[in-house]
Order: C-alpha cells, then structure tokens, then sequence
C-alpha cells in the first residue's frame, strides 16, 4: 500500500468505523509528513461529529472543522536533534 494521503485517511477512518469511533475524535497525533496532512484534510469532515464545525465568516460554502491535527512532538525533537548531530558531525569524526 502506497503512503500516500489517500491511503492514510482510508485506513485510518476504516479502523474507526470498524469500532464505532468516528464521532467521537476530536484530535489525532501524526508526524508532520505531508502526506499526513493530506489524510488530515480528508479525515476532518469525516472526524467533525464530536466537536463540529463552523461556518467560514469569509465564505458561508464552507466549513471550518475544528478535529486537531496535533504534530507529533517527539518527531520534531528528533528532527532538531538529527539537523544539531549533522553540523556537529565533522568535530565528532575526529574522534
């Protein structure tokens, strides 16, 4: 299966449907892949039964869902430490 955002938001909602979870997320914790935002821009309206949603004030067609997309933490502290290790990287080979 391809990792792409399609794939994600269907595997995802297939789970939560399968258990009777779909209106009741409010927030979902993924790294910060672009292809998780994709599924997160799919998932949302299907996520909105438990908070649901506004009216946007600038455009009354649309629907402003507020399910969070929480960004992993722990990802983006390995993403900082990977990016300190690499500029840090000819000092330690000395060694």
């Amino acid at each position: 299966m391809s990792h792409n955002g399609t794939n994600i938001a269907e595997r995802i909602s297939g789970v939560l449907r399968d258990w009777g979870l779909l209106d009741k997320i409010f927030a979902v914790s993924l790294d910060n892949a672009s292809a998780n935002t994709t599924a997160m821009l799919a998932l949302k309206p299907m996520l909105g039964g438990y908070i649901g949603h506004d009216v946007d004030p600038l455009d009354y067609t649309k629907k402003i869902y507020h399910v969070v997309h929480q960004r992993c933490a722990c990802h983006i502290i390995i993403l900082i430490v990977k990016s300190g290790l690499k500029r840090l990287k000819p000092y330690i080979e000395v060694f």
